[in-house]
């Protein structure tokens, strides 16, 4: 959670500084920027909501960073981690307004193979993540309208 805390915390400081917002395509270019501004990028609300999808995908998919792959204890572990964060409202109400599609897409794995083999042995029915997930969208909907 304390990555997710980071950048729940460093998008306060964007909002509050009214400091600029990076984007996606930012993120992009960073090879090709300036050490200035890469730094400043990394720092970004952005950045670090990308890494952290990047990341929670590389552990569902059983890779570890920066290359390899876990050792099975550390794959279940990692898998469980995720399954709790994908159930909390709040985690999920953030990276819903993000970026959604990102999102869904690393998180699929949590919902068929290994992954989902772990978290079922644990909770019977694994089903209560996708209906928490479903009630969510429908809290965001009724949100936005």
């Amino acid at each position: 959670m304390t990555m997710f805390n980071l950048m729940k915390k460093v998008g306060l400081k964007e909002q509050n500084k009214k400091s600029q917002a990076y984007s996606y395509k930012d993120i992009q270019d960073l090879l090709i920027v300036d050490s200035k501004i890469k730094y400043q990028i990394e720092k970004s609300k952005c950045y670090i909501g990308y890494k952290l999808l990047w990341i929670m995908k590389m552990y569902l998919e059983g890779r570890s960073f920066p290359y390899g792959s876990l050792q099975h204890e550390k794959f279940e572990q990692y898998s469980i981690q995720i399954s709790k964060l994908v159930m909390n409202n709040q985690f999920i109400k953030e990276f819903l307004e993000f970026d959604s599609k990102c999102f869904f897409e690393s998180i699929q794995k949590l919902f068929y193979g290994q992954p989902f083999n772990f978290v079922a042995y644990l909770d019977p029915q694994p089903i209560t993540i996708i209906i928490n997930l479903s009630n969510i969208v429908q809290d965001m909907n009724n949100y936005r309208h």
